[in-house]
């Protein structure tokens, strides 16, 4: 795993195939297996960057192009290169200010005091100001939950400007993840102050202080130009030469089987996709293949109920049980791995970096202790109810159409056999699983959670257990996996390709577009 998953940010969830849908929509499938007709090379002069072309990206039709209004991830992409944050992240996820000049925080870690750059203009040659950074914020918080960035702001108490590049931000609580929060985008306040929630009509122009300028939108397209004037390209820390690439145009189809359609074709430049065959393109000698760690993680959800919740002393409604159990699988991860070579085990300990992990011997010695008898010649665990004891039997829920599901299914049937607990895993529909989910009638469930985009990731885990109703619970949740997702690049793009989570085009900004030999 490249790095602790713990570490941070960021958008309403979506849990895939799971009752989670307090917070988050289902993923659409995607046709990823679609062989191209033709996967002779390319013959290409590249004589290196140079000023030229238009990109060609894929778009879902959009809800609005407000920016901080739409769920709708495509038009997250197109703001992309359109506006600017207060504060960003490099690859490796280290902070950098963005419109920021610089900060300062209080001791109390409630009070943040920010200036902004000088001499930063939006696309309409008015000057950035504190109050377009007020004004934005006041709007996502006034949006609420119709704002993908309404828990990025939800800890703001107040927000006001000092003076023309200053502002100040007072915090409801500390919060050592809020810098990472800032990364919504910023709105002129004399554009976006009329916009329209929803919907959009010509005269409504996009306009930020990004690398790429709106120029027109229809039913088939949306055409950005590049901004020649963008405040990025001379400063030190900035771009260190020009924006390669004309323009981006933003292609608009009904859903991902027609991006990949789309890919096939030469329609588009760039496709992505994170479910089906991922390797079925690597051996490809005339596209470019990169894959990245999405922000999809398979969990293994304990619920303090139990799928019996009528009976008393129900195992997994016990705290002290589902310790035990988490620290062990935890442990039993290291000890005897899924071998597949489809997942790993690259996620469990995501959630928590200290994370404690008990031995089989100790596990068992836990167990002991909190009243369980463990019978070791039969290699039982058993409980004792009305006088009797009973083994330990949890039920273990998945869908079963997931091959992967049922890989992690049988490792922990086979892990929780080895300390005596019978787990019977049951293949589950998706209403199923909204059901048990919904209801809480379940002992073990596999599902899987598309972290947030724009909250911190150690505040994942209370999200996942609010939706799933189990707020205030402990030892509920561990993720086993984090599934890659892939890039897939017509040959003519050039540059770095180094797609991450949270921007599949990620590197645009040394891209540049080679042509054909005739």
């Amino acid at each position: 795993m490249k790095k602790s998953i713990i570490v941070y940010v960021l958008i309403i969830i979506t849990l895939i195939l799971t009752g989670c849908n307090k917070y988050l929509g289902r993923t659409d499938s995607v046709d990823s297996d679609t062989e191209a007709n033709d996967s002779t090379p390319v013959s290409l002069e590249d004589k290196g960057p140079s000023q030229g072309g238009i990109l060609n990206l894929f778009m879902y039709k959009p809800d609005t192009l407000n920016p901080i209004y739409t769920k709708n991830k495509t038009v997250k992409h197109l703001s992309l290169f359109v506006f600017d944050p207060l504060i960003c992240e490099s690859k490796d996820e280290e902070l950098k200010n963005c419109l920021v000049e610089n900060h300062t925080a209080s001791e109390d870690g409630l009070t943040y005091d920010f200036e902004l750059k000088d001499n930063i203009y939006f696309h309409d040659r008015q000057g950035l100001k504190a109050e377009d950074a007020v004004f934005t914020i006041e709007e996502i918080i006034k949006a609420g939950d119709k704002s993908p960035y309404s828990n990025n702001v939800s800890n703001i108490e107040s927000v006001t400007a000092v003076d023309r590049l200053r502002f100040r931000i007072i915090l409801k609580e500390p919060d050592q993840d809020f810098l990472r929060k800032l990364n919504f985008p910023v709105l002129p306040e004399h554009v976006f102050k009329d916009w329209p929630i929803e919907g959009h009509n010509d005269k409504l122009k996009l306009v930020g202080t990004g690398p790429f300028t709106y120029d027109s939108f229809n039913e088939n397209e949306i055409l950005l130009l590049r901004n020649d004037s963008y405040w990025n390209v001379n400063r030190p820390e900035g771009i260190q030469h020009p924006i390669w690439l004309d323009g981006i145009r933003f292609k608009i189809y009904l859903n991902e089987s027609d991006m990949m359609i789309a890919f096939q074709k030469k329609e588009i430049d760039i496709a992505y996709f994170e479910v089906g065959n991922l390797s079925a393109y690597s051996q490809r000698s005339d596209i470019f293949y990169n894959e990245f760690e999405s922000n999809v993680i398979e969990f293994l959800v304990l619920s303090p109920q139990g799928k019996n919740q009528g009976a008393l002393n129900s195992p997994i409604s016990r705290e002290d049980f589902r310790k035990a159990i988490i620290e062990y699988l935890c442990w039993y991860s290291e000890e005897s791995p899924l071998e597949s070579e489809r997942v790993s085990l690259n996620a469990i300990f995501s959630m928590d970096v200290g994370q404690k992990k008990t031995d089989r011997s100790g596990t068992i010695a836990a167990l002991e202790s909190a009243g369980f008898k463990y019978q070791k010649d039969k290699n039982v665990l058993a409980y004792t109810r009305n006088g009797i004891e009973h083994q330990v039997v949890l039920s273990l829920l998945h869908n079963g159409i997931d091959e992967n599901r049922v890989l992690f299914s049988d490792w922990i049937t086979r892990a929780l056999m080895e300390i005596g607990i019978k787990a019977i895993p049951e293949n589950a529909s998706y209403e199923m699983l909204q059901q048990a989910a919904a209801n809480g009638k379940f002992d073990m469930m596999l599902l899987g959670c598309r972290f947030p985009m724009s909250n911190a990731r150690s505040e994942l885990a209370e999200l996942i257990k609010d939706s799933l109703n189990i707020s205030g619970q402990n030892y509920v949740l561990l993720p086993l996996y984090r599934k890659n997702g892939v890039v897939l690049y017509n040959i003519n793009v050039r540059g770095p390709r180094e797609p991450i989570w949270n921007n599949v085009y990620n590197g645009w900004q040394d891209w540049y577009l080679v042509q054909s030999q005739s």
